[in-house]
């Protein structure tokens, strides 16, 4: 599963999602994958997409981007 798994979570979630992800990452870092989760800061469940330092152009072009460019690799 290593490189399957991206989990980008907002640390404010409305329905508390964070904690449980939290949990999962921390989970994922002690196996070695510290680079599978992002906490956004200062958002929630709603605003989570809203560009951010990491997906200046929005969460939606991040994963479009990341996705076109793992495709483009393996064909």
């Amino acid at each position: 599963m290593k490189g399957k798994i991206r989990l980008v979570i907002g640390a404010e979630d409305n329905f508390h999602l964070n904690e449980a992800a939290t949990l999962f990452c921390g989970w994922l870092a002690e196996k070695g994958r510290e680079d599978a989760c992002e906490i956004v800061p200062g958002r929630d469940h709603f605003t989570l997409h809203r560009p951010y330092k990491t997906y200046p152009n929005g969460l939606y072009k991040r994963i479009d981007d990341e996705m076109r460019a793992q495709w483009l690799k393996n064909h």
